[in-house]
């Protein structure tokens, strides 16, 4: 593994993208037939996306009507704790930090559950 110092920062297999280091191993996950890491390093600009769950796949979720797609690397909290994907609910509120990629498309990089859905 190679290793490259950078500012006085050690980094070992990661992809530092806008000062977000990612492993290199989502370089190689294919995600409905593009690289996230390259698409999102297309803008390499993070974007914030808040607000309620409209719909859910294993691939994406839509927020407020805007879709972010997320992948194996993306992280997850609620309530203060680690998550996963099945943890984030239709219905819940979510702030989705992003990364801008390819022909608009964002790729979630963390997603936060502030406020889950009331469920009778």
């Amino acid at each position: 593994m190679k290793t490259k110092n950078k500012s006085n920062l050690l980094l070992s297999g990661f992809v530092v993208i806008s000062a977000l280091a990612l492993p290199v191993a989502l370089a190689a996950s294919p995600l409905a037939g593009e690289n996230p890491v390259t698409a999102a390093a297309a803008d390499e600009s993070e974007t914030v996306v808040a607000g309620r769950v409209d719909a859910k796949s294993d691939r994406s979720l839509s927020v407020d009507g805007q879709t972010v797609l997320v992948t194996e690397t993306t992280t997850y909290t609620k309530d203060g704790a680690g998550a996963t994907l099945a943890d984030v609910q239709t219905g819940d509120e979510v702030r989705v930090t992003a990364l801008k990629g390819a022909a608009g498309s964002l790729v979630a990089v963390r997603v936060e559950v502030t406020s889950a859905a009331r469920r009778d």
